[in-house]
């Protein structure tokens, strides 16, 4: 229900703002080409990919979650200012979906079969396993494999910019390479671990190196669980032998802090989303998330 209002508020909103650009690109005050994108994560390998060409604008903060976002009247013009806008897709950002734009880029769409991961029975915003989860960029060789999908696209809105895509993302795909080089190596320790998570953010990365993921605090991002799922994850977390629980910086860590001092396990904050100092490249959020993990996990 409450997707069926954001859609139908920003259909209203779309209207009233008029037609998108159509088919022409819009540029920064520096004249250099405008791609909107969602989140943090999306916006930090768009960086990466158009480099000096093009100038990426973020419609969420820091501490503002995907799941629970109410698009506003400044984010529709933002888009519409636009030569595209890049999202992740289906179970995390399809408001997005709605907007006005000049051209849409859902990135899992671009992301090859192989490399998704459908949900655990956990589920996720009130579905269950037969939902891709969309949390892919948490995976270095994920986000390797959607990269040539991307440029292609990007050289279609761009033409001139194709020498400069292509050149960034070879350059960004090596860095991606030493990337899980380097996780494999700092995570071995902790490899084969249960780990309990917040939301089901992490399972690409949890997957790619080995953790299992045991449960999740919050099933259905935004809404805190009720008394007796709380129960049924204590009992969890005591038969599982979990090290940790975890938080997240953009959703309440009240339940998780009530399982984490009711079984005498430790707590701490994972972030899949980033956007602040130390955590602001993909690279630095990658890292942060390995080094809690590795931490919590010893």
């Amino acid at each position: 229900m409450r997707n069926i209002i954001i859609m139908s508020s920003l259909a209203f909103l779309f209207g009233s703002l008029g037609a998108g650009c159509g088919g022409q690109d819009s540029s920064a005050d520096d004249g250099r080409i405008v791609y909107v994108v969602t989140i943090h994560p999306v916006a930090a390998i768009m960086e990466e990919v158009v480099g000096d060409r093009a100038e990426v604008v973020c419609l969420l903060g820091s501490g503002d979650s995907p799941h629970a976002y109410a698009p506003r009247p400044s984010d529709a013009r933002k888009v519409q200012g636009a030569s595209a806008l890049v999202y992740v897709g289906k179970g995390l950002d399809t408001w997005a979906a709605g907007f006005s734009a000049a051209r849409k880029i859902e990135l899992m769409e671009l992301l090859p079969a192989e490399y998704r991961l459908r949900m655990a029975e956990h589920g996720h915003g009130g579905h269950g396993g037969g939902v891709i989860d969309p949390h892919f960029w948490t995976d270095p060789l994920a986000v390797k494999a959607m990269l040539p999908g991307l440029v292609e696209v990007l050289c279609e809105l761009d033409p001139d910019g194709g020498e400069t895509y292509r050149a960034n993302a070879e350059t960004f795909s090596g860095e991606l390479d030493a990337l899980h080089a380097e996780f494999q190596r700092t995570l071995q320790p902790v490899k084969g671990e249960a780990v309990f998570l917040f939301h089901p953010s992490l399972r690409y990365f949890l997957k790619r190196y080995g953790l299992e993921m045991a449960g999740v605090v919050e099933p259905f991002p935004g809404k805190e669980p009720t008394a007796e799922y709380i129960r049924k994850m204590k009992r969890v977390v005591a038969e599982r032998g979990v090290k940790a629980v975890f938080t997240e910086p953009q959703l309440s860590e009240a339940p998780a802090r009530v399982i984490a001092e009711e079984t005498g396990t430790g707590l701490f904050v994972l972030d899949p989303l980033g956007g602040v100092e130390g955590r602001g490249t993909y690279a630095e959020l990658l890292r942060y998330n390995a080094k809690v993990l590795l931490e919590a996990l010893k």
